[in-house]
Parts: C-alpha cells; structure tokens; sequence
C-alpha cells in the first residue's frame, strides 16, 4: 500500500469520530444527532469505500451496541454505589473509619487510590474506580483535583487488564483467532 492510499485509509477511518467531534463542539448538535450523522458516515464509508457488505456492517453495529451497553450498565452500576454512599451519609462513615486506621494521608492514599481503586478496575472496570474513588478522597479532605490525579494515577495499571478480564479475553482472544491459535487462550484459562 501506497504513502497516499494509507493516509486516506487513516483519514476515512477516523472521519466518524471527527464528524461527531465537529458537529457536537462546533455546529452545536445534540450527542444523539451527532452520534447518528457518524454512524451513517461510517456506513457510507464501510461500503463505498472497503466495499464491505450492508450485513456486516449492521451485524458489526449491533455487536457495537451490545458492548456499548454492557460498558454503560457496568458504570450505572458504579453511579448506584456512588449515590448509596451519598444518601446513606456513608461517605463519612468511611472518612471515620480511614481516620481510624492512620492519621497520615499517605497512607489514606495508598487504601484509596491504589489498593481499592485496583480492586474496582477488577470488578467494574470502564472509568467505575476513578467514579467511587474521588469523592472518597475529597471526603477525607483532599482537593478535587489532587483527588482526580491520585485516582487516574492509581488506575494508570490495573486498566490494562480491565473488568473482570475483558480486555484479556477479548483482545487476546481476537489476536490468537486471527493467527489460528483460539484454543491456547481457552485451554490457560480453563479450571
């Protein structure tokens, strides 16, 4: 492939998201217009472009869709703990309790924005660690924004591997299909 043709291939592979980027910052569109006018710029693309076929590209938006709302049902579930926390005065509680373990912030660091923070990526993944762990941390006094940078630094590692593995199982799932070797991740991964 060509100097040129691998510049336009990069360019109409990122033209979806510059159209939803150009028509919500700039023209002022709704998210949900904006979202439909990239969906059908992509289609459009995907076929006169790759000459894909109109199936696989609704069967690859619906798999879209269908992991869209697993990611979304996983960060509601986080948004219900957070506000559990809030109605119940939890917050707190738990601002109590971490002064009960040690007086030093340090250490209130290193409980909340690592050790919890890694097993929230674990569990829930998708940005959810980041979501519970802030408003903790400014509970126990810290600056929103030093609160945000020690929750995002915190999660800088265990985000690779995601929720419940899914980055694993799905990326290195799809890369060993493709090079014929499905099996291997099933077999290391089986009880």
């Amino acid at each position: 492939m060509g100097y040129n043709m691998m510049v336009m291939t990069i360019a109409l592979a990122s033209a979806p998201l510059f159209i939803f980027f150009l028509f919500v910052v700039f023209l002022k569109r709704s998210v949900l217009r904006s979202a439909l006018i990239s969906i059908a710029s992509m289609a459009l693309i995907g076929l006169y472009f790759w000459n894909m076929e109109a199936g696989r590209i609704t069967s690859a938006g619906i798999k879209g869709f269908l992991i869209a709302t697993e990611i979304i049902l996983i960060v509601f579930g986080a948004l219900i703990i957070l506000e559990i926390l809030r109605e119940k005065k939890l917050l707190s509680f738990l601002k109590g309790l971490f002064e009960w373990v040690s007086k030093d912030e340090r250490v209130h660091v290193i409980l909340v924005a690592w050790a919890m923070v890694y097993f929230l990526e674990g569990v829930a993944g998708f940005g959810t660690p980041a979501l519970i762990a802030v408003p903790i941390l400014v509970a126990l006094g810290f600056s929103a924004v030093t609160a945000v940078v020690l929750a995002l630094i915190g999660d800088s590692v265990p985000v690779i591997f995601g929720a419940i593995g899914l980055p694993v199982t799905y990326g290195m799932g799809s890369v060993l299909n493709s090079l014929g070797a499905g099996g291997l991740l099933s077999s290391l991964t089986a009880n």
